[in-house]
């Protein structure tokens, strides 16, 4: 094969690639969840409620959460920009799970506000 022939093939495959990489993380959805209690470690989930409380430190962000059921979840966000939640708040939080002293708790990635 020349050289022409090759390079085609190669960018047909990479656009066919993105394509469907694409189309895949599109239709993926993670699952909603109500308590953490149960769940294993580093597990990525999406958790729906009102934010009760703000805590702001230097480049750390607090949340307690109140889920659909009456229980509260602590949600830890490093933000490299400005947010903009107040207390009341119906937000989406997507984030991986973690233990610390004991209780589960939620390191956020994206947070949206509904």
């Amino acid at each position: 094969m020349n050289e022409k022939t090759l390079y085609r093939i190669s960018l047909l495959v990479i656009l066919l690639g993105l394509v469907f990489l694409y189309i895949f993380t599109e239709e993926q959805e993670l699952p909603t969840v109500n308590q953490l209690e149960g769940l294993p470690e580093q597990q990525v989930v999406k958790l729906r409620g009102t934010v009760e409380k703000i805590t702001r430190l230097d480049k750390v962000l607090f949340l307690e959460l109140e889920a659909e059921r009456v229980e509260k979840t602590a949600v830890v966000l490093f933000p490299e920009e400005d947010i903009f939640l107040r207390e009341g708040n119906d937000v989406e939080i997507t984030g991986k799970v973690e233990e610390y002293k004991g209780k589960k708790e939620i390191i956020a990635h994206k947070i949206v506000i509904k």
